[in-house]
């Protein structure tokens, strides 16, 4: 890593190799990228508002230092690295390969052997023909003379600007399905891919099977004219290298693509954006809701750690055999660390990552048809579904407005095949994008369609730079690698188009002239063309919310991306402000496993120095894995979703198609993993006879020594995952504990641990509440339910009266009227008895989201004594907790103008509610509220006792702090209104202790004193227009809706 004033060796990380460095070997190979003292990106000056727009600019010293180790060498110990190549994500990257060599001579003679570039003749183009050899690819077949053809490519149609053909083959091969079947045992995969995205001598892009290649004895692969780039001065045979391929993905919603479904949508009419923005809403919703029950519901638990977690330890087996998964503390932290990597990293800190099911959509390479069968306007889709024992099963062919069916297409999968023919190729008219590896977004969910294609836009092709009249020299191209540094503006430019689209829409001549930058800017790599600076009318001054850009003043955005940002911004306010290292469930231990007064070595004593010497082996391994990548606790290892994470390089995903930072530290704990368990296997035999035969009573004893010792009360309880090493011995332990008690319901499992909790605190603390049986006396409809169901009836209301007790005397529903809370508690009941009864409000809701874990099959109708149950409520904890997650989702707050409680029972006067005000904020808070229990596992904001101490949730909740970052303000908000005045309005209706204003480079900043809510308050409240919190200060009418964060969806 070359800073400024120093340059930092950095331990050898392990990636996937390129071509050079298999060649040449990697002990020579120096990859160094170029940084900020602070390891940062590098970024030029932009000191003063307004230079964002304008033309980058480094200090001379900083390009001296980058074109000093460029053009000369960097010195370790006794080697010399020089200059070599980039690859196109390194440059990107702002980095490099230096090689140890010991003149420049050998540098060229390396480049020589990497290909003939004669033909290049501008630097951008030879450099990025040059990346090619250092794309990170695994080597495969051997190909040799015989083997491969080229071929001439499609073409048709008309280009708008230069009159040329296009090309509806650019970047796409053909491969035989025997070749495929080769590649696929090497790569040791359980299916056969329908397209490989690879490299080849001097050619790339992709490579989709053809049957037909089979039937000759000729080539097995054809490569076209378009995906040759440069030519191989090598002879023989060489290897095929596969980049990656055709497999089972999801589509992702980010923020510019929901951006641009939702303007587009807007632009079509308001029916059709009512639907989709729905439909998107949805989306989230869905993985929210998976995140909330797999820590409420131990099936949701084991389920989400089956799938989303790599190591291979089956979860369902050990929830079978007795041991629960939302309340023992290993367990949960795994759950802590899926739901918060998947908050803060997914869907929130200035991201929005939304995965659609993989029945409603996938994404996929682009391929040709060489059918020549499909039309243009047609495309053919054919996805697999899911895996059963490692084998991918194919699926239904989807067909949409442009999806048709075609046989002779059958044998592809997970592509998307692309017509011949036409006018424009399809993939040029989408993205202006070709078929060389380019992955699609593809969406089945009619839902999300809109009613007509907009018209494709037309940009003209990336001119190349000026053509030199010589080969370039090393000079050239570290002139040309400064001059990207100072001039590359692609991030930039996309921002500055989020920021324009928002403010001024997504079709204002703004946007429309950011986005031709966009487009010239993000060839400039290749053609060494820049972007034009922003205009003044372009660069927008201010920022919509969910960009979190702090230089700028902040507004909330009224668009879809604003919606969704703040619904996830509420739940990350609750991860900050809550505790989440520690839980009710901290110091609890597996009462079969470790019974109280056990003494597990009291057979064995000698066995305790060795299992204790085990354990801290284990423990130090761990820590240094945590220290080496700064992770901050072992679940994130374990689980595979780790929050922060240190990285050589920022954009290193991009550039590694199979090996990342991620996927290095889940290798290297894998490598833990299975060393331990050879260690405990060690002692008994073989591990897959035992496995087979089934484990002994000696080997289970030994399995809880190591769990005995991991969960010993004495110790720091660090390193809980030891024992689970051994998972499988751990469950059948338990299941033969189980058993030996005798008693016939030992294995009928609790759902919901934290809702068994709640049951029985709620029912103790209801039977002492004489309020509560004074609200519900002569409240028929209640004890008639009771009647047929039972106390659990008493224990769910009594519950959401609670709640409406607890959160009203915050002001939190701005009424006066003393029996609110009674009326409220009422219109409750009737709902969760809908709710009950399968009967939600509305008719837009996902059943499978929101379906009772109870549902009453019967209804007790009205003046009709219940003279026998018709069912009962075993656990009341976790009805009212899936009712509450129902009253805080989408589909509910949709239907909350017009609620109809009749519970088709024949009583008499159904009311119909019709504020919807009250109902929307009620909905939100029940929403905050599922993700507040969720989370900590306790229940204060349901007004019930967590019966546990509560002394660590009030430090953390009540730290005194500042703001993290100023928050920059719009100058408007000053206007008539003293420093003074603004601030004394701002300090009362936040909370804060204390709110400062200073003026720094003709911006206005504000910073607040105070707890994490006072501080969220604040930054709330600034978010509004500052006319309108002008305004408001003036008349000191505190704005209730934005301070009790009851914002709009």
């Amino acid at each position: 890593m070359v800073c400024p004033l120093r340059t930092l060796l950095m331990a050898p990380e392990v990636m996937l190799a390129n071509r050079v460095v298999r060649h040449f070997g990697e002990e020579k190979a120096l990859r160094c990228v170029f940084r900020d003292d602070s390891g940062q990106t590098l970024r030029p000056f932009e000191f003063f508002i307004g230079n964002a727009g304008g033309a980058q600019t480094y200090p001379r010293k900083i390009l001296d230092i980058i074109s000093k180790a460029m053009m000369e060498e960097v010195k370790v110990v006794d080697r010399c690295y020089k200059f070599l190549a980039w690859s196109n994500s390194q440059m990107r990257d702002y980095g490099c390969y230096l090689y140890a060599a010991n003149t420049r001579k050998d540098i060229e003679k390396i480049r020589d052997w990497m290909g003939d570039f004669s033909m290049c003749t501008s630097v951008p183009k030879m450099m990025s023909r040059m990346g090619q050899c250092f794309t990170q690819a695994q080597p495969t077949v051997r190909l040799g003379p015989c083997d491969w053809i080229v071929e001439d490519d499609y073409v048709g149609g008309s280009q708008l600007y230069t009159q040329k053909e296009f090309c509806f083959s650019d970047g796409v091969g053909r491969i035989s399905y025997k070749l495929a079947v080769q590649i696929q045992i090497m790569l040791e995969l359980t299916y056969v891919p329908s397209c490989f995205q690879v490299r080849f001598k001097g050619f790339k892009g992709v490579l989709t099977i053809d049957p037909q290649l089979d039937g000759y004895t000729g080539p097995k692969v054809v490569f076209r004219k378009s995906q040759e780039k440069f030519q191989d001065t090598t002879e023989g045979d060489s290897l095929l290298e596969i980049v990656k391929y055709a497999m089972l993905s999801p589509v992702c919603l980010n923020r510019p693509l929901i951006n641009i479904i939702d303007q587009v949508a807007h632009k079509q009419g308001p029916d059709v954006h009512l639907r989709i923005s729905r439909t998107i809403h949805r989306y989230l919703e869905r993985e929210l809701s998976v995140l909330t029950r797999m820590l409420l519901d131990e099936n949701d638990a084991a389920m989400a750690l089956c799938q989303r977690l790599p190591i291979p330890v089956n979860y369902q087996r050990i929830l079978e055999c007795g041991i629960t998964m939302t309340d023992e503390p290993f367990f949960r932290r795994l759950l802590l660390a899926v739901y918060k990597h998947n908050i803060t990293q997914h869907l929130s800190r200035s991201k929005m990552k939304i995965f659609l099911p993989l029945d409603l959509g996938r994404t996929m390479y682009g391929v040709v048809d060489d059918t020549g069968l499909l039309q243009s306007g047609q495309v053919f889709i054919q996805y697999s579904t899911t895996k059963i024992r490692d084998k991918i099963v194919p699926g239904v062919r989807k067909e949409s407005r442009l999806a048709i069916d075609q046989p002779a297409l059958h044998h592809l999968f997970d592509v998307i095949v692309f017509p011949q023919h036409g006018p424009r190729p399809h993939p040029d008219e989408m993205a202006g994008s070709d078929l060389d590896g380019d992955e699609y977004s593809v969406i089945f969910d009619e839902r999300c369609f809109f009613d007509h294609n907009e018209a494709a836009m037309s940009f003209p092709a990336a001119e190349e730079g000026k053509i030199a009249e010589k080969l370039p020299t090393h000079k050239d191209m570290v002139q040309f690698f400064m001059r990207y540094l100072s001039q590359d503006s692609i991030g930039r430019l996309s921002n500055a188009h989020l920021r324009a689209s928002d403010y001024y829409g997504l079709f204002s001549a703004a946007s429309t002239s950011i986005a031709k930058k966009c487009s010239v800017a993000v060839d400039f790599p290749k053609t060494g063309k820049p972007a034009d600076n922003l205009s003044p009318d372009e660069n927008v001054d201010s920022s919509p919310d969910y960009m979190e850009h702090r230089s700028k003043a902040q507004f909330m955005s009224r668009w879809l991306n604003g919606q969704l940002y703040r619904k996830i911004k509420r739940i990350d306010n609750i991860i900050e402000e809550v505790d989440t290292s520690s839980s009710p469930f901290d110091a609890a231990l597996e009462p079969h496993l470790f019974p109280e007064g056990w003494n597990p070595f009291e057979a064995r004593p000698e066995k305790q120095a060795e299992i204790v010497r085990l354990f801290k082996e284990y423990s130090l391994r761990m820590q240094s894995l945590l220290d080496e990548y700064t992770i901050t606790d072992e679940a994130q290892v374990v689980s595979g979703h780790i929050v922060s994470l240190k990285r050589l390089t920022s954009m290193e995903k991009d550039d590694y198609s199979f090996f990342h930072t991620d996927k290095i530290v889940e290798v290297r704990y894998a490598a833990i993993f299975t060393h331990f368990r050879k260690q405990f296997f060690n002692e008994f035999g073989d591990e897959e006879r035992l496995i087979e035969d089934g484990f002994t009573e000696e080997m289970e004893l030994r399995a809880r020594q190591w769990y005995a010792v991991a969960y010993d009360k004495h110790s720091s309880r660090t390193f809980l995952s030891f024992p689970w090493v051994v998972w499988d011995v751990l469950a059948s332990a338990k299941r033969r504990l189980l058993l030996s008690d005798n008693d016939p319901n030992v294995l009928v499992r609790t759902r919901s641990k934290v809702a068994s909790r709640l049951s029985d605190i709620a029912g103790q603390m209801r039977r002492i509440d004489a309020a509560f049986h004074e609200l519900i006396r002569d409240f028929e409809v209640v004890e008639r339910y009771a009647a047929a169901f039972g106390d659990g009836i008493l224990d769910m209301l009594y519950v959401l009266y609670r709640w409406l007790d607890n959160k009203t005397p915050t002001s939190l529903w701005e009424v006066k009227d003393n029996n609110f809370v009674s009326r409220t508690t009422r219109y409750l009941a009737h709902l969760l008895f809908q709710y009950c009864h399968v009967r939600p409000q509305g008719t837009d809701h996902y059943n499978d989201d929101y379906k009772p874990p109870v549902t009453f099959p019967n209804t007790p109708k009205y003046g009709v004594p219940v003279e026998s149950p018709l069912g009962t409520v075993s656990n009341p904890g976790e009805v009212v907790l899936s009712f509450l997650r129902y009253l805080g989702s989408k589909s509910f707050c949709d239907n909350s103008s017009y609620l109809d409680l009749d519970l088709q029972d024949g009583a008499p006067d159904a009311l119909i509610l019709c504020d919807e005000d009250i109902w929307r904020k009620i909905s939100q808070v029940a929403y905050k509220t599922t993700h507040y229990v969720a989370v900590t596992g306790r229940f204060e904001w349901l007004g019930i006792d967590s019966g546990c101490p509560t002394s660590r949730l009030l430090d953390v909740k009540n730290t005194v702090a500042e703001t993290r970052d100023p928050i920059v303000v719009h100058p408007d908000l000053m206007r008539d209104l003293t420093g003074a005045t603004v601030s004394e309005a701002l300090r009362e209706w936040s909370g804060c202790l204390e709110v400062r204003f200073r003026e720094r480079q003709n911006r206005s900043l504000v910073s607040g004193v105070g707890d994490i809510r006072s501080r969220q308050r604040l930054a709330r409240i600034l978010l509004m227009p500052a006319n309108i919190l002008s305004q408001a200060i003036r008349e000191q009418n505190p704005p209730y809706s934005i301070i009790n964060d009851l914002l709009d969806e």
